[in-house]
C-alpha cells in the first residue's frame, strides 16, 4: 500500500523502507529474548545469532541505499550514509572481534573463558 502524501518518493523505496522497519522490529524482539541467557545457552550461540541479525540489517540498509541510487534519491542516500551505514560497519567489526575471541575460547573448559569474556569485555562495552 503506497502513501498518498509522498512527493518524489518512489514506491520501490517505500517498500524497501518498510522491509527495513520490519527487520528492525524483528531484531528488537530477538534482542529482548536474549536477556534470558538460560534459554539461549552459551555466549557464543548468542553472539552468533546477534551477528547474523546485524548482518541482515546491514544488507537491508545496503539494499535500500542501492534502491535510492537507482531512483536518484540523493537525500535518502546521504541520510543513510550519514546516520546508519558507517555505524553499522563499526558495530559489525566490533561484534566480529568479539566472536573471534569467543571462538578462540571454545574448548572443553570454555565456561571459565566465557565468564571472563562476559565479565571483562561485554561489561566494558556498554
Amino acid at each position: 500500500m503506497s502513501s498518498q502524501i509522498c512527493q518524489n518518493y518512489s514506491a520501490e523505496v517505500e517498500v524497501t523502507i518498510n522491509c527495513l522497519v520490519n527487520l528492525h522490529l524483528w531484531a528488537s524482539y530477538t534482542y529482548l529474548s536474549l536477556t534470558s541467557q538460560d534459554e539461549w545457552g552459551r555466549t557464543l550461540d548468542t553472539t552468533e545469532t546477534t551477528m547474523a541479525l546485524e548482518e541482515n540489517l546491514n544488507q537491508t540498509l545496503l539494499n535500500l541505499h542501492a534502491v535510492g541510487l537507482t531512483c536518484t534519491d540523493a537525500h535518502l542516500c546521504d541520510f543513510l550514509e550519514s546516520h546508519f551505514l558507517d555505524e553499522e560497519v563499526k558495530l559489525l567489526k566490533k561484534m566480529g572481534d568479539h566472536l573471534t575471541n569467543l571462538h578462540r575460547l571454545a574448548n572443553p573448559q570454555a565456561q571459565l573463558g566465557e565468564y571472563l569474556f562476559e565479565r571483562l569485555t561485554l561489561k566494558h562495552d556498554n
